[in-house]
């Protein structure tokens, strides 16, 4: 269901012009619901994960840049396990607020909630 939202997001034209946009970072021009923060991560500009606790996953990338998501519940063992994607990404993004991590070794699934911006990219890049 979350990925039929991205997606029906893309065919909308909602995130259509995000993706034109130079950087990693894909945000809509308007409020979708599909995607309710409007902050989507592209998967091929991820360097790295790191979860700090059980209910925040750190997202580097490559720039340099850090976005912070604060899921939407605590991910019991996700800073000790680490997680994957319960579904592949639609379309090479992570969505806030719509993609299902599982934790690692474990059947539990959580869904990440809003990202907002840890770091800047360092100077030149």
């Amino acid at each position: 269901m979350r990925n039929a939202a991205i997606a029906l997001a893309l065919a909308t034209g909602f995130l259509a012009p995000a993706f034109a946009q130079a950087g990693p970072v894909v945000t809509t021009t308007m409020d979708s619901p599909a995607v309710p923060d409007g902050i989507c991560l592209k998967t091929a500009d991820i360097e790295r994960t790191s979860a700090p606790d059980d209910k925040t996953i750190l997202f580097h990338l490559k720039t340099g840049q850090v976005w912070r998501n604060a899921l939407v519940h605590n991910c019991a063992s996700l800073s000790a396990k680490g997680f994957v994607y319960a579904d592949p990404p639609v379309h090479g993004v992570v969505c806030g607020n719509l993609q299902q991590i599982r934790v690692n070794n474990s059947k539990e699934t959580c869904i990440l909630g809003q990202f907002t911006q840890e770091t800047a990219p360092a100077a030149g890049t």
